[in-house]
């Protein structure tokens, strides 16, 4: 059911501790959907055509690339209807806590252009059909890399998120202890100019 929908919460019980944790164990279940799409091993691309509000807005904050159509809006409008809007990721990808203060909590609606603006979407495209190709065009060339280094640049990425610059350059140097040594280099390296791309194993 929809979770704005208060009767998937069948909040019977008399007691507000037993009803608290239904309610947090609710919560975690969505949140940790979320959160499978942000430790996905592999590249993710979000790509928004339409509307996207509310928990859609966090979702996409969990993927590595976000895309657009024009015509695409954004709201953080959970204050609307009661509830508290999940802020972590969008205020680090935007890196302003003013614009994340006044989307969560006056609730409006922005569009694509400041969406993009505001770095929520790195590029917008005319339609449908268009945002749908230059994802998949996107994908392509990340799966012609290295598994590995797509990997661990994936890994260090979001590390450099959530820590400071120092903390970031060392998980790096952890990271190239092992990536360094992966088969993919000498392949890479040994190629010939004109000649195809190497064959890759996969993870």
């Amino acid at each position: 059911g929809d979770i704005l929908d208060l009767n998937v919460l069948q909040l019977k019980a008399t007691c507000a501790a037993r009803n608290s944790l239904k309610v947090a164990a609710i919560y975690k279940a969505f949140q940790e959907a979320v959160i499978a799409i942000e430790n996905c091993s592999k590249p993710t691309i979000a790509v928004v055509h339409g509307t996207c509000y509310g928990s859609a807005t966090d979702m996409i904050s969990a993927c590595d690339i976000r895309l657009c159509t024009k015509d695409s809006i954004f709201a953080l409008n959970e204050v609307d209807v009661g509830l508290i809007a999940d802020v972590q990721r969008i205020t680090k990808i935007i890196g302003n806590s003013s614009i994340v203060g006044e989307m969560v909590l006056t609730g409006r609606t922005i569009s694509s252009a400041e969406a993009k603006d505001i770095g929520l979407v790195s590029e917008l495209y005319n339609d449908y059909d268009s945002v749908i190709d230059a994802a998949f065009k996107m994908a392509s060339i990340i799966a012609s890399k290295s598994p590995t280094a797509i990997y661990g640049t994936k890994l260090a990425l979001r590390y450099a998120r959530d820590h400071k610059i120092d903390e970031g350059v060392d998980y790096a140097e952890k990271l190239s202890m092992s990536m360094w040594q992966s088969e993919d280099i000498g392949k890479i390296l040994s190629r010939k100019r004109n000649q195809p791309p190497p064959n890759l194993s996969k993870l």
